[in-house]
């Protein structure tokens, strides 16, 4: 966690140039993926990504005056080697452990559609949730969906719930982003409690203390 010195410190001109350039990375990468038809280059969005990030890093060396030293101190760098471990241990564990049943969840979730597709967005909900993929879970749904005679709005509206990526505290982002946190919320337990569902984004001492959240109900 920042001091109260290192927190009013002033920005650097530096510090404001890399950000510039992270921003103009950023604007390369959507711009080589939104006109990828007319410029005719066969990259996938993860190998641009990859290279732009890895370039606009070996900028910043150059131009704004970076101790590579002191990456290594840096939080960013830290929660990333955190997550690494973590990606590596419990969510490839619990992918291996997921994808050892996805027939039987695509099973259950089409069965279910089948017999009340009224219940199409909560389908969409927990199959995201399992497998860790809107598009997956989109593309295992919505033709299921299609062919019962749901029709296109009731799909549109429902596909929102498939936002249901982070309720589990095994996916990559979620752990990258508990890493990085320095208010001390975590602290307590590391992964936000010990529970199989758990909303990573929700302090286990705020439940604790009887705050009220939306997700409260979502610990089993």
């Amino acid at each position: 966690m920042k001091t109260k010195k290192e927190a009013e410190k002033p920005t650097t001109r530096k510090a404001k140039v890399s950000v510039a350039i992270f921003l103009l990375a950023v604007v390369f990468i959507v711009a080589l993926l939104l006109f990828k038809p007319y410029i005719g280059h066969t990259l996938g969005s993860r190998d641009i990504i990859i290279i732009s990030m890895l370039m606009a890093g070996l900028v910043m060396y150059w131009f704004c005056d970076i101790s590579l030293d002191r990456i290594k101190n840096t939080p960013i760098f830290g929660g990333g080697m955190e997550s690494l471990v973590v990606v590596l241990g419990i969510v490839w564990m619990s992918s291996t452990i997921i994808g050892a049943h996805i027939p039987e969840i695509k099973t259950q979730a089409t069965a279910l559609l089948e017999q009340y597709p009224a219940l199409l967005a909560v389908a969409f909900f927990c199959v995201s949730a399992l497998l860790f993929s809107q598009g997956a879970t989109a593309a295992l749904l919505v033709p299921v969906a299609a062919s019962l005679g749901v029709d296109v709005s009731t799909i549109l509206a429902s596909f929102v719930a498939c936002s249901a990526l982070y309720i589990t505290n095994i996916y990559p982002t979620t752990a990258f982003a508990i890493a990085c946190e320095d208010t001390g919320s975590f602290m307590d337990r590391k992964w936000n409690g010990s529970w199989v569902i758990t909303p990573p984004f929700l302090p286990s001492r705020h439940r604790r203390s009887g705050c009220s959240s939306s997700f409260w109900f979502l610990d089993l």
